[in-house]
């Protein structure tokens, strides 16, 4: 049997989120692929190795490189030592710090890297990072694009047409998720449940959907993952007597998207958002702001509802709306047929060989 090339996945950190989400899609959709999918991560300053873990769940090989800071360059010829005794062909990397230390370490094989587009956070730190790996970038073999709007963003700062591909993410809904209760959550029956999964960090417009429940009737929000807000978003949920329950960082958040009734994202910014194709395999409308790549996932009136960011009134008016059971239903049936028609597996596995055939040419 010829034996297949193997493609090493460089993730920036192990962290909880979309990302995280992506690279366990990858492996999962290409595991009968013509290529092997291995991993490797750069350390994180957080106590969060949600990839290392799912990795492990799930017998995808991994390796952590040993960095004493961000910047320690020693991981270069680390980099270059994993891809050459490990007989890599392919590096395909994501998200700033990954892109731009394999450029750097000048690995003796061609680099692909999916670009996750604009960031949520407006600070001077990630606007270095995203101008660093713009730079980087133009000398990869190929860019991914995550969605349409992220391949405007790139051809507007200026790279080659030509050397970027759209391959949307994928995901398939776990056949094997495991129930959980509303009352196990601590949702009442009657309740509208809302659901949200990332991180808790600016840009997320959480305090917007937080004080958006504030003295509704019928709505609970349930809010999984961890970050530098969460302690004050606790304090503005409990000032407010907003019903919001905060379940913290979690391995497999499969099992509330099956519970709930609708998938809630506010944020700024998002290109391709991987909790909306979540919700869609689940079968589940979302309420999400018509930013970056959202379009491309909720239909407006059909799969879901679309805000403006931080538009409070306009969130609890999409929350009022999906109380009624028709209206949820209705818009999570078109859902699924939009993951069914974009968003899976098997096409996202076609697309991405054919993009790492192409860049091994």
């Amino acid at each position: 049997m010829k034996e297949r090339p193997r493609v090493l996945l460089l993730a920036d950190s192990p962290y909880f989120g979309g990302i995280t989400t992506h690279l366990m899609s990858i492996a999962r959709s290409m595991a009968g692929s013509p290529f092997e999918i291995c991993m490797a991560t750069l350390p994180g300053r957080r106590d969060d190795t949600a990839l290392i873990d799912a990795c492990r769940r799930e017998k995808t090989p991994i390796h952590e490189f040993r960095m004493s800071h961000a910047f320690d360059l020693a991981v270069l010829s680390q980099l270059r030592r994993h891809v050459v005794e490990n007989g890599i062909r392919l590096v395909h990397t994501h998200n700033y710090r990954a892109t731009l230390l394999a450029r750097l370490a000048r690995a003796p094989v061609p680099i692909v890297n999916t670009c996750h587009g604009a960031a949520a956070e407006r600070s001077l730190r990630v606007k270095g990072w995203q101008w660093a790996e713009l730079m980087a970038i133009r000398r990869n073999r190929l860019t991914i694009a995550c969605s349409d709007y992220v391949r405007r963003w790139l051809e507007a700062r200026g790279l080659n047409g030509g050397r970027i591909r759209t391959i949307r993410n994928g995901y398939a809904a776990p056949a094997d998720v495991k129930p959980v209760t509303r009352a196990e959550a601590g949702v009442p029956e009657p309740d509208l449940l809302a659901f949200y999964a990332g991180r808790l960090c600016d840009g997320k417009g959480l305090e917007y959907l937080v004080d958006a429940v504030s003295g509704m009737a019928g709505v609970t929000v349930l809010i999984a993952g961890d970050g530098p807000q969460r302690a004050e978003l606790e304090r503005r949920a409990q000032a407010a007597g907003s019903r919001v329950r905060f379940l913290g960082q979690m391995a497999d958040p499969g099992p509330f998207y099956r519970l709930a009734d609708v998938v809630v994202l506010a944020s700024r910014m998002e290109a391709l958002p991987m909790t909306l194709i979540e919700a869609a395999a689940f079968g589940r409308p979302s309420i999400a702001t018509g930013v970056g790549g959202v379009p491309e996932v909720v239909e407006p009136g059909e799969s879901g509802l679309l805000v403006g960011y931080g538009d409070v009134n306009g969130l609890r008016d999409a929350l009022e709306q999906m109380k009624d059971m028709g209206t949820r239903e209705s818009m999570g049936g078109r859902a699924r047929q939009i993951w069914e028609e974009r968003f899976t597996p098997e096409r996202f596995a076609e697309e991405l060989s054919k993009a790492y055939a192409e860049a091994l040419v």
